[in-house]
C-alpha cells in the first residue's frame, strides 16, 4: 500500500446527499436560490469525482499485464507454412514421377532416332549392293545399256524407295507412341497439380478458420478476465486512495492534495455566493441547508459555521 506523500491522494465521496431545496433569498434586487448555491457545490464536487475516476481508470488500464494474440496475418502465415509443408512433398513426388516418365520416353525416342538412322543406312546399303551386283551381271553379259538392265535397276530403286518409306512409317508410329507417353505424363502431372491446388486451398481455408476460432475464444476469455481484473484494480485504487486520505485526515484534521484543492474551492465558492447576504440570511442559509453543507464541505463545515456565527 502507498503512504501519504508518495502521490497526490484523493478519495471518492460516498456520502448520500440530501435533496437540494429551492428556497430563494432576495439579494441586491434579484433572487438567489439556496438550491442554485448547492448546485454549484455539487458541480465542483462532481469535477473532483470525475477526475478521481479517470485517474483510477488510467491506473487500472496501465497497471495490468497485456496479453498478445496472433493477428489474422500471422495466423494466415502460420497456416500457409504448415499447409505448404504438407503439400510440397506431394507436389515434388508428382513432379518426380512425371520427370521419370518423360526421361524414359526421351531415352526411348533417342533410341528410335538411332534405330531409324540405322535402318535408313541398311536400306541404302542393300540398294547399293543390289545395284552393284546387277551392274556387274549385266556388264558380264554385255547388257549394261539394254532395256532389261534399265528395268531391273528401276525395280531395285523402287524397292529401296519402298524400304525407305516403310522404315520412316515404322519410325513415325513408334515416335508417336513415345510422344504420347510424354503427353500422358505431363497431363497426369497437371491434373495432380490441379487436385493438389484445390485440396490445398480447402485445407488452408479450414486451417485458417480453425486457428482464428481458437484465437478468438482465447481472446474472448482473456477479455472477460481482463475486464474483471481491470475493474478490481480500479476498485482497489479507490479503496486504497480513500484509506490513505482518511488516515491523513484523522491525523491532520485537513485534506491533502487535489482533494484539499477541491474542498478549498467549495468553501471559497460558498463564501463568495453568500457575501451579499445579511447576517440573518447567512444564518438562515446555514440552518436551512445544514445537512447538505455538511455533506459538501466535510471538514470545512465547522469553519463555515464559525465564519457565519451559526
Amino acid at each position: 500500500m502507498l503512504a501519504p506523500g508518495e502521490r497526490i491522494n484523493v478519495r471518492s465521496e460516498t456520502v448520500k446527499l440530501p435533496e437540494i431545496k429551492e428556497k430563494s433569498v432576495t439579494v441586491g434586487g434579484g433572487n438567489k436560490s439556496y438550491g442554485s448555491i448547492l448546485n454549484g457545490l455539487k458541480g465542483i464536487k462532481e469535477e473532483y469525482d470525475a477526475s478521481l475516476r479517470e485517474r483510477a481508470r488510467a491506473y487500472a488500464r496501465e497497471s495490468g499485464e497485456a496479453e498478445t494474440f496472433e493477428t489474422d496475418e500471422a495466423l494466415t502465415a502460420r497456416a500457409t507454412g504448415e499447409t505448404s509443408a504438407s503439400y510440397d512433398p506431394k507436389r515434388a513426388k508428382a513432379a518426380a514421377r512425371r520427370d521419370e516418365k518423360v526421361e524414359d520416353a526421351e531415352r526411348e525416342r533417342a533410341g528410335l532416332s538411332a534405330g531409324y538412322l540405322s535402318a535408313l543406312r541398311a536400306v541404302k546399303e542393300r540398294e547399293e549392293r543390289a545395284l552393284s551386283a546387277h551392274a556387274e551381271k549385266m556388264s558380264s553379259h554385255g547388257l549394261s545399256h539394254s532395256s532389261a538392265a534399265a528395268l531391273k535397276e528401276e525395280a531395285i530403286r523402287a524397292e529401296g524407295t519402298r524400304d525407305y518409306a516403310a522404315a520412316g512409317s515404322l519410325y513415325g508410329e513408334k515416335l508417336s507412341a513415345v510422344e504420347s507417353k510424354i503427353r500422358r505424363a505431363e497431363r497426369a502431372y497437371d491434373e495432380a497439380m490441379k487436385e493438389y491446388e484445390i485440396s490445398y486451398a480447402i485445407d488452408l481455408e479450414k486451417k485458417i478458420a480453425r486457428y482464428k476460432s481458437q484465437r478468438d475464444k482465447l481472446l474472448a476469455a482473456y477479455a472477460s478476465s481482463a475486464e474483471k481484473a481491470e475493474a478490481d484494480r480500479l476498485e482497489a485504487y479507490l479503496k486504497e486512495d480513500a484509506e490513505l486520505n482518511a488516515a491523513y485526515e484523522d491525523v491532520n484534521g485537513d485534506y491533502t492534495g487535489e482533494k484539499k484543492t477541491n474542498y478549498d474551492r467549495r468553501y471559497d465558492y460558498v463564501i463568495a455566493e453568500i457575501a451579499d447576504f445579511t447576517d440573518e440570511k447567512k444564518k438562515d442559509f446555514l440552518e436551512e441547508n445544514r445537512e447538505e453543507l455538511r455533506a459538501y464541505l466535510g471538514l470545512y463545515y465547522d469553519k463555515l459555521a464559525r465564519t457565519i456565527g451559526g
